[in-house]
């Protein structure tokens, strides 16, 4: 029946028709191609994850002697607050003879930590007297650090230094982590 008809149409028409029909069996396998090609990358990227997962399997033993030594090393107490931060890092400022700028600290909300990042600034200072605040800021690690610092010398006098310092501290959510 449908070959009676094709032979009844004129040859345009049947051009037309065969045209149409190439057009759509070309459609249709490159929806075959794309698909093939996204299982396949599904795939890879499945096959990927799987073997960190077993990466990560076989270094359990590993990671959790790791975890225990940092835990034993961890004191969730000395962890400090926004404003116990400030109130550190103004007693070690007066204690190396600093005046400071504290800024207001930026609290980052996390999961078990939330951590706590200020700026500091110094004008005027002696490198003896930034040194000294560093070594003191060096006894509060790891529950204090020095995240970044930049020095540069006063206008009015070479000697003097104007100091900004970036600090970071984390305060523990959960007191027991055992």
């Amino acid at each position: 029946m449908l070959k009676c008809a094709f032979h009844q149409l004129s040859l345009r028409e049947k051009v037309l028709i065969t045209a149409l029909l190439w057009v759509c069996i070309v459609m249709w396998f490159n929806f075959c191609i794309d698909r093939v090609r996204g299982f396949y990358i599904d795939y890879r990227n499945v096959e990927q994850t799987l073997e960190k997962h077993v990466f990560m399997i076989d270094k359990e033993a590993d990671i959790e002697s790791r975890l225990k030594i940092a835990r034993d090393r961890f004191d969730p107490e000395r962890t400090v607050s926004s404003n116990e931060l400030i109130g550190k890092i103004d007693a070690i400022a007066r204690d190396s003879d600093l005046s400071a700028d504290i800024s207001s600290p930026r609290t980052q909300d996390r999961d078990i930590f939330d951590i706590h990042t200020l700026r500091v600034r110094f004008k005027g200072a002696s490198m003896a007297d930034l040194i000294q605040f560093v070594q003191e800021l060096k006894k509060e690690f790891p529950y204090i650090a020095l995240e970044r610092l930049e020095i540069k010398a006063s206008k009015k006098d070479p000697a003097e230094l104007n100091a900004t310092f970036t600090i970071t501290s984390f305060e523990s959510k959960a007191k027991n982590l055992t």
